[in-house]
């Protein structure tokens, strides 16, 4: 399933449990809602995802010395995705 898929599966998950039969588990609504809201920007549309820093480290252990102006791209290149801990 790709994270569109995954998105609508939970809706109907969320859907599912919200039937008075379900009432024991509604108090899972909140966290799949917040797993929908985390799920949303990876459904989007974006362009190729790279590890920015493994970018840099790799350019410096390539070349012994540091390209600023390929530096400075990468350090103010746009973030699509932050990065998790």
């Amino acid at each position: 399933m790709n994270c569109k898929d995954n998105i609508e599966w939970l809706k109907s998950l969320k859907q599912q449990i919200g039937q008075s039969q379900h009432s024991d588990l509604w108090h899972f609504e909140q966290a799949i809602d917040e797993t929908i809201d985390n799920l949303r920007p990876l459904a989007e549309p974006h362009g190729r995802l790279i590890d920015a820093d493994e970018l840099k480290k790799d350019r410096i252990n390539l070349y012994g010395t540091t390209d600023v102006v390929l530096m400075v791209d990468i350090e103010n290149a746009p973030t699509i995705i932050e990065a998790e801990e």
